[in-house]
């Protein structure tokens, strides 16, 4: 079992179902995006993993322990939930030793810089935490987080309000941490980000499961080979004849084949030429399109 596990996980808002019987099963040393449109019932439960809300029905386990015992996850988890909030007069160490204190930590000195320093905060750990942007409040969110030293770090819009350079910058901070033995539990709408750096995927839609898997499997399982024909219609109609279950559609005036599951794209390209070449259907072009993370999600939510 996984790190984070879920079975019929169910939150309700009064006569609203926020989180609709979520199964989850999270790899351990995984960078899992956890993606769905707004009011998919991502931060619900993300809240519900930490054991900040209780769930109506449903049970789930990080690090092994149950989510209502949040005690006992204390030390194993760190987490930013929404926008991170922290004692504006004081300075990003003051706060970080505010929280170190709450939980019974005893960071040193240099520990601390050097934290603020692998989130991009160098030399801006004594100014006082009201003077910093949006992003350098997530940058300071990401240290908090990572202060107690946690197996599993849950992170909701990490990338909000940075630049681009600090975008990449956090990317590449998330991309180091399971070589530290820690998994990354990340909800975030920037898709190419997620694309980018998570090994692994959920989607969901009015608080149910999608589909969940590794970002390169399903990517791979979302490429097409497009063919320009001189008769689409006798085209489709060889296709589909020709191997059962094939998805063949007209876009454009040409034809789109979705590549099968654990199918090789070039034997595949082969195939769907022989068999129309065959079929008397002259090919004047064929072509690869492989879409990215931001088309699959789109795709597959709005048909939801």
């Amino acid at each position: 079992m996984g790190i984070i596990e879920a079975q019929g996980l169910t939150r309700r808002f009064g006569e609203r179902v926020a989180v609709d019987g979520l199964d989850l099963d999270v790899a351990e040393g995984s960078i899992t995006g956890f993606l769905g449109p707004n009011g998919a019932g991502k931060t619900t439960t993300i809240r519900m993993l930490l054991g900040l809300i209780a769930p109506s029905s449903g049970q789930a386990k990080v690090c092994g322990v149950p989510v209502g015992e949040r005690r006992r996850m204390t030390s194993k988890v760190g987490a930013i939930v929404e926008t991170p909030a922290f004692y504006g007069a004081l300075s990003a160490l003051e706060n970080l030793k505010v929280l170190a204190l709450t939980q019974g930590l005893a960071p040193t000195p240099s520990s601390l810089d050097a934290l603020l320093t692998r989130v991009g905060l160098a030399g801006r750990g004594k100014e006082p935490v009201r003077s910093y942007s949006l992003g350098m409040k997530q940058r300071l969110g990401v240290a908090a987080a990572l202060l107690p030293d946690p197996k599993v770090l849950f992170l909701d819009e990490p990338t909000n309000g940075l630049d681009p350079q600090g975008q990449v910058e956090m990317r590449t901070l998330l991309a180091s941490l399971p070589a530290e033995g820690r998994t990354v539990f990340v909800s975030s709408h920037l898709l190419r980000d997620v694309e980018l750096t998570c090994t692994d995927v959920i989607i969901v839609a009015r608080g149910k499961k999608l589909v969940q898997g590794a970002v390169k499997q399903l990517l791979a399982q979302a490429a097409k080979v497009r063919l320009r024909v001189d008769d689409v219609e006798k085209a489709r109609q060889a296709l589909t004849h020709a191997r059962a279950g094939l998805t063949v559609a007209v876009a454009e005036g040409q034809l789109e084949v979705a590549l099968p599951a654990n199918t090789e794209v070039d034997s595949f390209a082969a195939e769907l030429t022989r068999t129309l070449v065959t079929a008397g259907v002259s090919v004047f072009e064929l072509s690869q399109q492989r879409d990215g993370l931001e088309r699959y999600f789109l795709e597959l939510t709005e048909a939801h």
